[in-house]
């Protein structure tokens, strides 16, 4: 017998049919309105189930458990999340419900590759696993506590530019302009959250940064709460600000600050992200998986270099393609000319005018 007949046979991806089919039935429901909102609306709420198309499918050719279970299960907690069948904070228990890693590395070495029968009982014991530990993480009441935590605010002294440096590792950010000239940043983070603060001036700028401590989710082990950091920045001095994210919601409303640069990178979520209405500077955002939701005042001259992967794109009527970028229709010459640099790996990429 050649060692070609020999050799197993691999079977051909799933991923493409199983999108199509989600696809169609989301577009089916949205159509005889059985969802609600938009299609867009729909599509955030359902891009989690690219994920379970991707573990199905690794599956599905033998790949293991390891890496496809693990895919799988973090779709089915965002679904829930996103559907409303899961009141927790989401992020939270994705942070401290890591070890069902583990568990799936240990289902891998004792039966992966045995079977497609075995590796979909794997599969099956891990998300119950999951969504056992899901259901006692909310019969204990933990993520569903009220905001509260420790405050911080750092002066603005004699500095005439600042520049802000945010790095959480999952929860919730919620950045806004302040009403204190007085400080260049101030707001608060939960009491349970291992914080490391840094300022310095040099010359006339401020430097100040915030960040999650290494390690801190797994000094936590079972530890309840909502994770939501609250920013409020300097609305009278020219802002640097960089966002550095691992899994969460962003929310960065930027309308009434004097940006020259924005630099935002989140691993996991959802952010939103409201342009200043007047000045110009030049600003990236990326996402690995989630929805990016950036809003557009009326008006403003606009120019965006988009990068995206599995995603579904939605523009505003006003916008037109130029060359590899997008602009709205009011960048033209002599405007104040907003450049932003697009990029989401899976999910949704939405722009939209502000109302």
């Amino acid at each position: 017998m050649s060692e070609e007949k020999m050799r197993p046979r691999r079977r051909p991806s799933i991923f493409w049919p199983l999108v199509l089919i989600a696809l169609g039935v989301v577009l089916l429901l949205n159509n005889v309105g059985a969802l609600r909102g938009d299609f867009w609306e729909s599509a955030y709420s359902y891009w989690p189930l690219i994920l379970i198309a991707i573990g199905l499918d690794g599956i599905y050719r033998g790949e293991g458990l390891t890496g496809a279970t693990f895919m799988a299960g973090l779709g089915v907690i965002f679904l829930l999340a996103n559907l409303g069948y899961l009141r927790l904070d989401v992020w939270w228990v994705v942070l401290h419900f890591w070890p069902i890693l583990l568990i799936a590395i240990g289902f891998d070495i004792l039966i992966a590759r045995r079977s497609l029968l075995a590796s979909l009982l794997g599969m099956g014991a891990i998300l119950a696993i999951l969504l056992g530990g899901l259901w006692l993480f909310g019969s204990r009441g933990f993520g569903s506590a009220g905001m509260s935590g420790d405050a911080f605010q750092e002066p603005l002294g004699q500095a005439k530019m600042g520049e802000i440096i945010l790095k959480p590792a999952a929860g919730e950010l919620r950045l806004a302009a302040g009403d204190d000239p007085d400080l260049l940043v101030s707001g608060q983070v939960p009491s349970t959250t291992s914080v490391e603060f840094n300022s310095s001036v040099e010359a006339s700028k401020a430097s100040f940064s915030l960040a999650s401590r290494q390690g801190a989710a797994v000094t936590f082990p079972g530890a309840g709460g909502q994770s939501t950091w609250v920013v409020a920045l300097n609305s009278q001095v020219p802002l640097n600000v960089a966002v550095d994210m691992g899994v969460g919601n962003s929310e960065l409303n930027l309308a009434d600050l004097q940006l020259e640069g924005l630099d935002v990178n989140q691993g996991i979520g959802r952010a939103v992200i409201t342009l200043p209405e007047t000045g110009e500077f030049y600003g990236k955002a990326n996402l690995a998986i989630g929805q990016l939701v950036l809003l557009v005042p009326r008006g403003r001259a606009v120019r965006l270099h988009i990068d995206k992967g599995l995603v579904v794109l939605s523009l505003p009527a006003g916008f037109v393609q130029d060359g590899e970028s997008y602009r709205s229709q009011d960048a033209g010459a002599g405007a104040e000319l907003l450049n932003l640099d697009l990029n989401v790996a899976i999910g949704v990429l939405t722009v939209k005018y502000l109302d």
